[in-house]
């Protein structure tokens, strides 16, 4: 072989196992932090578009899949998610940090790592911390999260606590739904719901309405604790990228992962001090060691 043609046949080679990092919004630190653990883990050529930038449309990542040619394109959020799948059907997908991800259609190549933890490890996390709480009221939205219900439920005996859920049709049911649910449980617990959570009014309306009953909140994102939630169990996102690098290794070698979502392998525990006195929560001292963050 030539000089040339073995160049050109190590350059084609090289590209064919070239990985592409689609970012949704580089800005934004819950899409930059997995993006960066990603590269870091990661030991082999990426290519990287951030479509949170207006040049970067559809039609420049569709270029740029076509001129890398990537083994497996990483997808950082549901706009990279929705995009790539516009514009590289056939090709091995990861996604992470898209919210309720299970929702998506099933998709051939396709592999995702979920936002958020599954049920009974976040129940796990409310029961070592607050072992006094046993009824937990979810609001959730029977087209998006009725397997996830189910699935909470099927779970909840297991670490002696009640899940109970009540389902809303649309954001206007809620304060009905709130003012049902509310009287009859232990704290209310806040899952990604885009009929529950549909906008800042609708959180606002689900604080206020808790607060004015005097219920706690568990929820699935630091943010919520910041706002006055109890107890934030949420993925460590810095994780998920290493997670979605060792998928990638996996895709590249021809092995196939043994699930089409994985759940996220790290944790991160987020404790605010002041709602847990304001309601009269009892937290297990000797579980604090397990807290990444506390809010005094």
């Amino acid at each position: 072989m030539g000089a040339v043609a073995l160049a050109c046949a190590i350059e084609s080679a090289a590209l064919a196992q070239s990985i592409l990092i689609v970012n949704s919004d580089q800005s934004i630190p819950r899409y930059a932090v997995p993006h960066a653990s990603f590269k870091d883990s990661l030991g082999r050529a990426i290519e990287e578009i951030d479509l949170g930038t207006a040049a970067n449309t559809d039609a420049a990542l569709r270029r740029l899949i076509e001129a890398t040619n990537p083994a497996v394109v990483y997808c950082i959020g549901s706009r990279a998610y929705l995009s790539t799948t516009n514009v590289a059907k056939s090709r091995n997908i990861i996604v992470s940090s898209a919210l309720n991800m299970r929702r998506f259609p099933a998709a051939a190549r396709t592999y995702g790592i979920a936002s958020e933890l599954a049920p009974n490890a976040q129940m796990t996390m409310f029961r070592l911390l607050f072992p006094r709480v046993r009824r937990i009221g979810v609001l959730y939205s029977a087209d998006y999260n009725d397997a996830w219900i189910r699935d909470a439920e099927a779970h909840d005996s297991d670490v002696g606590l009640e899940i109970v859920p009540r389902a809303v049709r649309r954001t206007a049911d809620l304060p009905g739904a709130l003012a049902a649910l509310l009287p009859t449980v232990d704290v209310l617990w806040l899952i990604p719901d885009p009929v529950v959570l549909s906008d800042a009014g609708a959180i606002d309306l689900v604080f206020a309405e808790a607060d004015k009953r005097s219920k706690a909140i568990f929820a699935y994102d630091a943010a919520f604790a910041t706002r006055g939630a109890a107890l934030a169990v949420a993925s460590d996102i810095a994780t998920v990228g290493r997670q979605a690098a060792r998928l990638v290794e996996d895709l590249v070698a021809g092995r196939t992962p043994a699930e089409t979502v994985q759940s996220p392998a790290g944790t991160e525990l987020t404790v605010n001090m002041r709602a847990v006195t304001k309601y009269r929560l009892d937290l297990n001292p000797d579980a604090l060691q397990s807290v990444n963050f506390v809010i005094p």
